[in-house]
């Protein structure tokens, strides 16, 4: 997973990290990036920005991190065996199957709910629809805390994953290929286009890593 972040939010993932900034110098611009395992954090800081705030983030990062970033995220000297996702441990943490269901009562037409990820990290793999007709749409998104979190942004739109799927009749399983890490807080948002009023049943499928 990508996540663009505001400097003082970057700043803070890396240091609890204890990781080293990977930056590419753009001429205007500084793009970097933090990576943990697969999760990947991303900052830009635009040299020429006439934001005070933003030239002391610029005078920061010159300051403190640049000398110190490009460091590998791993030693060549380390042989690390990444485990495949199917497998119980990765990077040295425990996955814990975790699959939240709940029922939503829609009305005919657009219908916006959305479930709150409770674990400080987690890895959604698929969704479960139970009681759709044939008909039935549906966009899924992953969206930032109402106080912006993650990003610095107040309901920061990640990711959409789901472009007006239309759903099977009476059951609708999805799994994907790839699993997105979600963190504790973030807003998976439902947009359910019901052709009837009726009560369906959700269920999405996690894997708590602890």
């Amino acid at each position: 997973m990508n996540m663009e972040l505001t400097w003082p939010i970057f700043k803070d993932f890396i240091e609890n990290r204890s990781l080293s900034v990977q930056w590419i110098d753009l001429g205007d611009t500084y793009f970097l990036a933090g990576m943990d395992g697969r999760f990947e954090v991303v900052c830009k800081l635009y040299k020429l920005s006439d934001n005070a705030d933003e030239l002391l983030y610029i005078e920061d990062f010159e300051d403190n991190y640049k000398a110190a970033g490009n460091i590998s995220p791993r030693s060549s000297v380390d042989v690390v065996m990444i485990a495949p996702f199917a497998n119980k441990i990765i990077d040295g943490k425990t996955l814990y199957k975790r699959i939240m269901g709940f029922k939503q009562t829609l009305v005919q037409g657009a219908n916006t709910f959305e479930y709150v990820v409770p674990y400080n990290w987690a890895k959604m793999t698929g969704i479960e629809v139970v009681g759709a007709e044939i008909g039935d749409t549906s966009d899924f998104t992953v969206l930032d805390t109402a106080q912006g979190t993650y990003s610095g942004v107040p309901n920061y739109r990640f990711n959409q994953y789901a472009f007006s799927v239309n759903l099977a009749e009476k059951f609708y399983k999805h799994k994907s290929e790839f699993d997105s890490d979600v963190y504790i807080g973030l807003r998976i948002e439902l947009v359910y286009t019901s052709i009837s009023a009726k009560t369906i049943g959700i269920n999405i499928i996690l894997n708590e890593v602890k």
